[in-house]
C-alpha cells in the first residue's frame, strides 16, 4: 500500500524505443482494466459451470 502511494506521487515515465510514453496513469489504468476483466471472465466462467451442471442432472 505504502508503494502504491509512493508511485502516485512520483513523475515516473519511460519511453519504450521513443515510440510511445509509458507514465504512471497509463499503469494504473492497465491494472485497473485487467482487474475489471477478470472478474467479468470469472463470472461468466462460474455461469457456464452451473448451466452446465443444470443440464446434465435428470
Amino acid at each position: 500500500m505504502v508503494f502504491i502511494k509512493q508511485i502516485q506521487h512520483e513523475d515516473v515515465q519511460c519511453s519504450p524505443f521513443n515510440l510511445f510514453t509509458i507514465d504512471t496513469s497509463l499503469l494504473f489504468s492497465f491494472a485497473r482494466d485487467s482487474v475489471t476483466y477478470l472478474l467479468a471472465l470469472f463470472q461468466y466462467q462460474e455461469n457456464i459451470e452451473i448451466q452446465c451442471l443444470e443440464k446434465s442432472s435428470p
